[in-house]
């Protein structure tokens, strides 16, 4: 489908949350097959986010833009490689996968997390670097109603790169490591010392946004309760009790402590965010499987509230920041 048919198909439909954002669970089977999540890939650009649940693997990215098989790795500082045995095909109801046991071993579980390109939602954007500061890439979030909410940004080329995090409330003299456990970092060659708005990413020197000739992929989300996305931050307790206001019930919900050194811990309601029982867990940065070790959160009709005193999501005095996306059922 042309670029011009997917950009008349979007502006016709008023915005879905449950056609733009999916948590879909899956067993493998180690041959291969066909995973149906109801969002359409044909039609609309999107980003699928695999990890297993129960197998010690990384965290596989892919995306439209670069094409089915084109991996990328949360939890590492490796190039984009080819395996088309991965996650084979995009399609109009889900997506294909192969035989790699990277995302679909037999008998083994796994999530998928997807989200599609919408204005005031979320975006995806190539890019060739050019090394000159103050060089800006256009991401196209703006839909009247949002704010810049989140960039996550991965040098697609040359290895050993971090994956580079800009927040709305770090700003852009700073960012976080999304494949380790790093407190903001502090540096002009990241952002040029400019917050991203919904129009433009601005970018400066250094090689792990910006290297010359260099390919890029940025996935970009806005700050817009009004699409069911929220990017914020909060201040730890370290007791039960910390109530953090999106404005509607959470599905899924990324936090990442920016002052101390700890994991991107990830949760969604359809792996399990139990009401007074434990939370499973997976992190962005880690291979590991997941963990059902504490009541981290719990959802609210209006947000969600931390339960423990967890360095990684609720220690005293520390600092986080966070993505939440709404329940697609109650939005």
């Amino acid at each position: 489908m042309n670029l011009l048919r997917r950009g008349i198909i979007q502006a016709l439909d008023s915005f879905n949350l449950a056609k733009n954002f999916a948590t879909t669970l899956y067993t493998g089977n180690g041959t291969t097959q066909s995973v149906v999540s109801d969002l359409d890939y044909v039609a609309n650009d999107g980003l699928v986010w695999l990890k297993s649940r129960s197998l010690a693997s990384s965290n596989g990215l892919f995306d439209t833009k670069r094409g089915a098989g084109e991996i990328l790795q949360s939890d590492k500082t490796s190039a984009e490689v080819l395996n088309i045995n991965t996650l084979s095909t995009f399609n109009a109801d889900g997506f294909g996968l192969g035989s790699d046991g990277f995302q679909n071993a037999n008998s083994a579980n796994y999530v998928a997390w997807q989200f599609m390109k919408a204005q005031g939602f979320f975006g995806i954007v190539e890019y060739v670097g050019d090394g000159i500061a103050g060089r800006t890439v256009a991401i196209d979030l703006d839909d009247g109603s949002a704010v810049f909410g989140m960039a996550i940004v991965k040098n697609r080329d040359t290895g050993a790169t971090n994956w580079r995090v800009q927040h709305k409330d770090i700003g852009g003299t700073g960012a976080l490591v999304l494949d380790g456990t790093g407190v903001t970092i502090t540096s002009s060659s990241l952002w040029n010392d400019t917050s991203a708005s919904t129009s433009s990413l601005t970018l400066g020197t250094t090689g792990s946004v910006n290297a010359n000739t260099d390919n890029f992929i940025a996935y970009v989300f806005a700050h817009n309760p009004s699409k069911g996305v929220f990017c914020g931050s909060y201040t730890g307790t370290g007791a039960a009790g910390n109530k953090v206001v999106t404005g509607f019930p959470v599905g899924w919900v990324l936090i990442k402590s920016s002052s101390l050194s700890e994991s991107w811990y990830i949760f969604d309601i359809k792996r399990g965010i139990v009401t007074a029982g434990n939370d499973s867990l997976l992190f962005a940065n880690l291979t590991n499987a997941e963990s059902t070790v504490a009541d981290y959160i719990d959802v609210d009709s209006d947000g969600f509230t931390l339960n423990v005193a967890s360095a990684g999501t609720n220690q005293n005095t520390a600092e986080y920041i966070f993505m939440a996306i709404a329940d697609p059922a109650q939005f």
